[in-house]
């Protein structure tokens, strides 16, 4: 088992940074953006490519369903009704962009308290 870097963070070496900001300097990929720059936008949809997540709705309830076995740390617990909230599709309905950036905004100091075990991609089916 690779106790370095992840397998993720190894494909990122095969686009360097620098190419990546002259492709959004020359296409102005960050016209108008206020909160979550090009680059990490595309290591999110990488990451969702990669572990096929079908949408970042898929990604949302997985994350939200590893926080969910972790119901007996306090910090959890106190977001546990919408934790599992997120899990149903009935959340989803109707979610608007405030609805998502409440809920980022509240459940982003938990996803650090997720395994790394659990939280690395399964690469074997690749």
């Amino acid at each position: 088992m690779n106790e370095g870097r992840t397998v993720f963070a190894q494909l990122l070496d095969f686009l360097p940074k620098y190419e990546f900001d002259k492709c959004v300097v020359r296409y102005h990929g960050d016209f108008r953006v206020r909160k979550l720059p090009t680059y990490e936008q595309f290591l999110v949809l990488a990451f969702a490519q990669l572990t096929w997540r079908e949408s970042l709705r898929d990604e949302a309830k997985a994350i939200a369903g590893l926080l969910e076995e972790k119901a007996s740390i306090p910090m959890v617990q106190q977001q546990l009704p919408l934790i599992q909230e997120l899990q149903t599709d009935e959340w989803w309905q109707n979610v608007t962009s405030p609805m998502l950036e409440n809920v980022r905004k509240r459940i982003r100091a938990l996803v650090k308290l997720i395994e790394k075990q659990k939280a690395k991609t399964d690469f074997h089916r690749l």
